[in-house]
């Protein structure tokens, strides 16, 4: 039994045993970034819980199947860290080839 609780576009979640429940609305009602990975246009309840569940199934996150790579995480906060890059810092793409339903959006 495994319980998580956490917060997405300013919604309260909680994750137990792979099921979700969101606990309150979300605090934005619109972010360029989820509108250009998800095709989310306002946020919602159902747009949080889509985005949990696409999380869920193709990296795994909250349950025993997740991917967990510490070698490109802390390359990822490096750059993030890093005051001198101008192209905003670690924004650039990768691929996991060996990940179900690889795509841009999956890198750190």
């Amino acid at each position: 039994m495994s319980e998580h609780i956490l917060e997405m576009a300013k919604a309260r979640i909680r994750v137990k045993d792979g099921k979700i429940e969101v606990l309150s609305d979300p605090g934005i009602s619109f972010c360029p970034l989820r509108r250009d990975l998800y095709g989310i246009a306002e946020e919602s309840r159902e747009s949080v819980e889509r985005v949990l569940e696409i999380h869920m199934q193709e990296m795994g996150m909250y349950g025993p199947g997740r991917v967990l790579e510490l070698e490109a995480a802390a390359g990822q906060l490096r750059r993030l860290g890093d005051p001198q890059r101008r192209d905003g810092g670690g924004t650039g793409g990768c691929r996991r080839p060996g990940l179900r339903g690889s795509r841009k959006r999956d890198c750190l």
